[in-house]
């Protein structure tokens, strides 16, 4: 089996700590402290109960305009949601291939998407960050050095976080800018803009940059990589494209309690793209439970009935939830399927 991977890859497997840094050791050994586990616990606790009671006042008060509005969950809109993100989840595996692909790993699409696949369950526990942790474990199973694939974990996080910034600063509404932050923004919100375009598409420029910094200083494992610019910016066009796919199946669901607009489009994908980013910057909370929904309804706040967006972004919730579990069990039938192949015919 190793053999197989080292041909299908052309790279060696290395030890966890044989290509990092001294401090990447140090992080390491903290990361896995009792301190980081308490306090890290106690953020995820304190994070998911301020956003649930967020949750739970405003559905509180939205359940006499629900029943007003006869306001019903109905299966046809959920089914073509569910489709729609399920889709974004394989997405990102492709996602993935480019980004390795960006930072000179020849790895197949076949064993990125199952890699990014069988991620998904480090995001329910304990949280957002011990996916990325993990793609990077799986990654290196597959014959690709984990200093490496670390860096491109990496690059990976930095570019999507960015592309969702981003996304939500084109989007943004008139009526959110109004109410946050009194529209101190409003003025400037074009040049913001540009200033985001230009940063987003800049990023393989300064990664190559850097690059070629850390191969002057020795410093791997970043000196270990041959940026290919034209895959990172296709993985940033692949991010971007996804993302507002994220958008078109959360406004199906909004399209339930009411009619939908290409401004109401846009508003979608600026609260979706909110919403994830905060819930990754929320890394210690599993999955961004609570917080991507209280995300979603404070952004559409007064664009939307407020009925209708706490149902619709409840609903996104499981609608989510159940697309990757099916990324997981299609990642689970890859690595399956491998195996198969790999194994000697008796």
């Amino acid at each position: 089996m190793r053999e197989t991977e080292e041909s299908a890859t052309g790279l060696r497997p290395t030890s966890t700590e044989e290509d990092l840094q001294p401090e990447a050791t140090l992080f390491a050994r903290w990361r896995h402290s009792r301190l980081w586990r308490a306090s890290s616990i106690v953020l995820a606790v304190v994070a998911i109960g301020l956003s649930s009671y967020y949750v739970a006042i405003k559905l509180v008060s939205s359940l006499r305009q629900i029943e007003e509005a006869h306001i019903r969950v109905r299966p046809w809109p959920v089914i073509l949601s569910f489709a729609i993100t399920l889709a974004c989840v394989l997405l990102g595996g492709v996602v993935w291939h480019l980004v390795l692909r960006g930072v000179g790993v020849r790895l197949g699409l076949r064993a990125c998407v199952q890699s990014h696949l069988l991620s998904i369950p480090g995001a329910y526990l304990p949280g957002y960050g011990w996916r990325y942790a993990g793609k990077a474990y799986l990654t290196q199973r597959l014959g690709i050095p984990l200093g490496l694939a670390s860096c491109a974990v990496l690059v990976e996080l930095a570019e999507s976080e960015m592309a969702r910034g981003v996304l939500a600063l084109t989007t943004v509404q008139r009526t959110f800018l109004d109410s946050f932050l009194k529209g101190a923004l409003e003025p400037y919100i074009w040049a913001l803009r540009l200033l985001g375009w230009g940063a987003l598409l800049a990023l393989p420029l300064a990664l190559e940059k850097g690059v070629t910094w850390a191969k002057r200083r020795g410093r791997r494992p970043w000196s270990d990589m041959n940026v290919n610019k034209r895959d990172l910016w296709l993985a940033l066009l692949m991010m971007c494209f996804t993302f507002v796919l994220y958008g078109a199946g959360f406004s199906v669901l909004l399209g339930t309690a009411t009619a939908l607009t290409l401004d109401g489009l846009a508003a979608a994908v600026f609260s979706t793209s909110s919403s994830l980013a905060v819930s990754l910057m929320m890394f210690f909370v599993p999955a961004g439970l609570s917080v991507r929904e209280s995300v979603l309804i404070y952004t559409l706040e007064g664009v939307f009935p407020e009925a209708g967006v706490t149902v619709s972004a409840l609903v996104s919730r499981g609608v989510l939830v159940a697309a990757e579990v099916v990324g997981a069990l299609v990642g689970s039938w890859l690595a399956l399927g491998g195996r198969r192949r790999s194994s000697p015919k008796g």
